[in-house]
């Protein structure tokens, strides 16, 4: 179970990796929406990360609360939790580089904004936010613990935040096509919602 762990733990370094470089790259923003709620989402987001990395530190177990487990330690489980994590996490890098220039940290509309429906984009309107949700699903039952499931929880509300105020944004800037869009894909899981 320990190499299962690691593995998870090597897929986020690796979407971390990937990521970084987006965020020394400024582009010219024209609009961006409540900023204050754009601020406790990174909190939340914050804190559902942390719970989840939290959850395997053998000092949080202390907080026996926190250390209850919720998924069996199993290897099978441990092995479809790496699965559905390393799916979400290459979703979610695939859907980055599909997205390309018109990728921002934060929700904006930046100049020349482009409403991208190729790829993963396609498939869910939000596939960035679908592989993260996943990979920290798949994160949380390979852990198993209660604390990271919270964590997911905290996540899934600070992503379906930002889903709502960049589906918002894009109907105001694209309009008719958004809405076409928004008719024929899914928010975040295809086919379903």
């Amino acid at each position: 179970m320990e190499e299962i762990a690691i593995a998870v733990g090597i897929s986020w370094i690796v979407l971390f990796i990937v990521w970084l470089p987006g965020y020394f790259v400024h582009r010219i923003v024209i609009n961006v929406p409540h900023p204050l709620l754009q601020v406790f989402v990174r909190i939340l987001l914050g804190v559902g990360f942390l719970l989840i990395v939290l959850s395997t530190h053998p000092r949080f177990h202390r907080f026996g609360a926190f250390h209850i487990p919720i998924t069996p330690h199993t290897l099978a489980l441990g092995i479809i939790g790496l699965i559905i994590d390393y799916a979400g996490i290459i979703f979610a890098i695939w859907a980055r580089f599909t997205l390309g220039k018109n990728w921002s940290s934060n929700v904006v509309l930046q100049r020349e904004q482009q409403l991208v429906q190729t790829g993963p984009y396609a498939i869910t309107r939000h596939p960035i936010y679908t592989g993260i949700f996943f990979g920290l699903l798949g994160t949380a039952i390979t852990w198993g613990y209660l604390t990271a499931y919270f964590g997911v929880i905290c996540c899934l509300i600070a992503l379906i935040i930002r889903v709502n105020m960049e589906d918002r944004l894009m109907s105001e800037q694209f309009g008719a096509v958004h809405g076409a869009y928004r008719r024929h894909t899914k928010k975040l899981i295809p086919g379903i919602w």
